[in-house]
């Protein structure tokens, strides 16, 4: 799906998917490291052990998220 989603649109996909990406920086370089999630409808939760992103986020808090979703082997929602 390109384009702009709605709210509705967003808690949907972050809903029935509970895999994505985060990207961090530490020591001045972007890290992207895959992350299991849950969606409460409200709150993206989830856990790591104490290592590298954990400490650089404690660093710097400022993180993204990425999520594909995938409906078939030709086409990404």
């Amino acid at each position: 799906m390109l384009g702009i989603l709605t709210i509705p649109e967003i808690d949907l996909i972050l809903e029935r998917n509970k895999n994505g990406r985060i990207g961090y920086i530490a020591d001045g370089k972007v890290f992207v490291v895959p992350v299991t999630y849950v969606y409460n409808g409200d709150t993206l939760i989830m856990h790591s052990r104490e290592g590298h992103k954990i400490h650089a986020m404690r660093h710097q808090p400022d993180v993204c998220f990425q999520l594909d979703e995938i409906r078939g082997p030709d086409e990404l929602a």
